[in-house]
């Protein structure tokens, strides 16, 4: 079995052995490509992303070196279709957290698909001289974020309505760990420590959203915000941590948050056959090749 997992530092697993150190940066980077497009890439394609910055017989060069490499350490795990175009062979033992984190999410296991999410795309990976690549990196990282971003909104209004403190807890941090300036995710962690009386916890975290927004964006909390602190500091004084459930202090966009177009896509709906719909991958996303995504590297 051999196991690709991408979404946070990369790891390369064969029948459960990491064999992570015996490839390269940019061969990692060509397995994550191919993993990420769930589709035939031209050879082309792939060397102007990865060596973009050479001319065109020496990129070509360098991309028959790194699969030849990649055929020695995961052999039949690349298929190189008639030598024009590439595509990872799912008729080998492959799994990658990739494929698995969109299935949860499309078959509403957003639990599991959410368990996947360890960090950003190929987190610590940096290429030198591919500009390419690192744009097309940014703009995936965003994509796959906003996905497990709204996993856990979904999976927050879920354990919100069950009345589910620890679970609550648990996906609130999570969303703090992947993006420290969400709002939302300060409530819901707010809320669970407030009901479960931890009352210290919860104005200390206040205190470290309020500095928080103040350092990175220049701004005060929200009035949703300040007012589940109130809430908090009312049920510290009475000493009863009954704190309001509903969803009305969590639900709802936030001030700047972006769009949740596919990358290369900007403001396009998730879901292209129907409505949108909360961490819905309904259909596979067509991820930007080289070339296609566009000037400039987008900011969070």
């Amino acid at each position: 079995m051999i196991e690709l997992s991408f979404l946070g530092p990369p790891q390369v697993l064969v029948n459960g052995h990491s064999i992570t150190a015996r490839l390269d940066k940019k061969e990692i980077a060509l397995l994550a490509y191919l993993a990420a497009q769930q589709g035939e890439v031209t050879r082309e394609k792939v060397a102007a992303l990865l060596w973009g910055e050479k001319d065109d017989q020496c990129a070509r060069h360098n991309l028959r070196q790194a699969l030849t490499k990649i055929k020695q350490v995961l052999p039949g795990v690349i298929d190189g279709q008639g030598r024009h175009v590439l595509v990872l062979d799912q008729a080998v033992r492959l799994r990658t957290d990739l494929w698995q984190f969109e299935d949860c999410l499309r078959h509403g296991d957003l639990a599991s698909g959410c368990a996947l999410y360890r960090g950003p795309l190929l987190d610590g990976l940096g290429l030198r001289s591919a500009d390419a690549f690192e744009d097309w990196l940014t703009e995936c990282r965003r994509y796959y974020e906003r996905l497990a971003l709204d996993g856990l909104t979904d999976l927050i209004g879920a354990v919100e309505q069950r009345r589910d403190i620890a679970a609550r807890e648990r996906y609130a941090r999570q969303m703090l760990t992947i993006d420290p300036l969400k709002e939302r995710a300060y409530r819901a962690l707010l809320l669970a420590l407030g009901r479960a009386g931890r009352f210290n916890e919860a104005l200390q975290l206040y205190g470290q959203c309020v500095e928080k927004l103040r350092r990175d964006l220049g701004i005060a909390p929200s009035a949703e915000t300040t007012s589940v602190y109130e809430s908090i500091l009312l049920a510290r004084s009475t000493r009863r941590p009954e704190l309001p459930y509903h969803p009305a202090t969590f639900v709802g966009r936030e001030r700047g948050a972006s769009t949740d177009g596919r990358p290369g896509q900007a403001g396009a709906p998730r879901d292209r056959t129907g409505p949108t719909q909360p961490a819905s991958v309904s259909s596979r996303p067509g991820l930007p090749l080289a070339g296609e995504v566009g000037e400039g590297r987008l900011r969070r």
